[in-house]
């Protein structure tokens, strides 16, 4: 877009977020969770329903690091799988029922 190129998929997203924020902003963004996963050879992050992943590449601790800024911004779960698709970590943040006395 401007020329730049970013070393790391993680500075590549603050830095499309930068670029959306001084364009007015107006992204859409998704209703469902986001997952951090391996598939192809490659560990992906992107929102439960979508058609494709949101980022691909980089280790499994980029990734997941992706994917946790990608559901603080939604306020949703974020969950992380291993390569077999076992989910070993999920957190949320956001939209959790308030809890009830008991």
């Amino acid at each position: 877009m401007f020329g730049l190129s970013c070393p790391t998929p993680l500075l590549s997203l603050t830095y499309r977020h930068i670029v959306d924020m001084e364009q007015g902003g107006g992204r859409t963004v998704a209703k469902g969770d986001v997952r951090t996963y391996y598939e192809g050879g490659q560990w992906k992050s992107g929102v439960d329903g979508g058609a494709r992943a949101s980022h691909v590449g980089g280790t499994k601790a980029e990734q997941s690091a992706i994917g946790r800024e990608m559901a603080r911004e939604r306020g949703v779960e974020h969950r992380i799988t291993r390569m077999d698709g076992a989910v070993t970590q999920q957190n949320s943040y956001g939209n959790d029922p308030e809890s009830s006395k008991g």
